[in-house]
């Protein structure tokens, strides 16, 4: 086996960069467990959050800043995939068997890796007497997709647009699949993109999206998955003029198919907000406030402290 020098580089960089010796071992030992059992590559994106969290810590205690801001998305992405292996009771006649205690441990797992960067956090801002604010800008909740046989992914947008003839400037930005976001220069751009969009369907007439949304100049649209999609490996888009449809393979409408494990928890809109630090009461309240508003109480957070020195 070869091991590229800039990985070797790489590596022994990460001390230099706040990665403590016990976030190593634990990289090191997750290598170990994926060449004894390929399950355990299901965990090794929960290894980010340690990883990222160590800089950012370092970061934080020689820089000293008024502000500092750390994301990680490992539970979220542990919840999407295992949710009903933590939540049986969401679905009818799923039962958290012992098989399935590789999958949920795997949850459990992530929040224990989010419950130890909380309480790290915690002990420096009792020290400090800083505020802790937690945030999810959505939650999650079951969701069943019924029989799964694969899903359609847009992997090349460039293709997609030039099958649908559609020419003016364009920007993909980021989703998360099956969801998809373009923006253009204008409205009117916009709303023409829809239109040709529409005209994207299965071989029998089946329209290919399960949401077209325009906002203003952006339009966000969810792929559905067509089982005669999937079997055919081919897309029809409908003329303009009336003549018959043309029949294109996924590969160069844009498309292609994978599969994966299918995930049982998706996204709801109502996230949370824990607010924690010196002289904040406990209260009870759990009235819904729009995110935007957390802007503002952040704004306000600072004047308190500097009215507090």
């Amino acid at each position: 086996m070869t091991v590229d020098g800039l990985l070797l580089r790489d590596l022994a960089s990460l001390p230099l960069l706040g990665v403590r010796p016990r976030t190593l071992a634990r990289l090191w030992t997750q290598v170990v467990l994926e060449k004894i059992d390929a399950e355990h590559r299901n965990r090794r994106s929960l290894l980010q959050a340690p990883l990222a969290f160590d800089v950012f810590l370092h970061a934080f205690k020689s820089q000293k800043p008024d502000f500092a801001t750390f994301f990680t998305n490992h539970v979220a992405g542990a919840l999407h995939r295992y949710w009903k292996y933590v939540f049986p009771e969401d679905f009818e006649g799923a039962s958290a068997v012992t098989a399935d205690a590789f999958r949920q441990g795997t949850v459990i797992r992530a929040m224990d890796i989010a419950d130890q960067q909380i309480g790290a956090l915690k002990k420096i801002l009792v020290r400090d007497r800083g505020v802790l604010v937690v945030a999810t800008s959505m939650g999650q909740e079951a969701i069943d997709i019924g029989r799964y046989f694969g899903e359609v992914r847009l992997v090349a947008p460039d293709a997609l647009m030039k099958a649908i003839g559609f020419s003016q400037p364009w920007q993909n930005l980021l989703a998360m699949q099956p969801d998809f976001n373009f923006a253009f220069e204008n409205p009117d751009d916009a709303a023409a993109f829809v239109s040709s969009i529409l005209r994207v369907k299965s071989t029998t007439g089946k329209v290919l999206w399960k949401r077209v949304s325009q906002q203003d100049a952006t339009v966000s649209l969810r792929l559905r998955s067509l089982e005669e999609v999937i079997e055919s490996g081919h897309v029809s888009i409908e003329a303009t003029d009336g003549s018959d449809a043309a029949i294109h393979p996924l590969k160069d409408a844009g498309f292609k198919v994978f599969r994966r494990d299918p995930g049982t928890g998706y996204h709801q809109p109502h996230g949370c907000l824990l607010w924690w630090g010196a002289g904040i009461a406990a209260n009870p309240s759990r009235k819904e406030i729009e995110l935007r508003d957390v802007c503002g109480m952040l704004l306000n957070q600072f004047d308190n402290v500097a009215q507090s020195h």
